[in-house]
């Protein structure tokens, strides 16, 4: 950790990279193999999130277009 921060304080990383240099390590230094697996409910559960997302989307589809259109800067046609 020591080593992290004096790399840290000389390169002159900002917030963003010491995220990904924290991620990094985490993902380096966790192991490789799990013993886990995925029980009988858990399809029920991804399909319930796609439906649920999906839903979300269809519903609020013309506020999100107006989003992006405002955001790009092209006019939003008046309702």
């Amino acid at each position: 950790m020591v080593l992290l921060v004096f790399v840290w304080y000389t390169v002159g990383l900002l917030a963003e990279d010491a995220v990904f240099v924290v991620f990094l390590f985490v993902i380096l230094l966790s192991p490789f193999r799990a013993d886990a697996y995925i029980d009988p409910g858990m399809g029920g559960l991804i399909f319930d999130t796609l439906a649920t997302i999906a839903l979300g989307v269809g519903v609020f589809w013309k506020r999100i277009v107006s989003l992006f259109r405002t955001l790009s800067g092209k006019k939003v046609p008046p309702k």
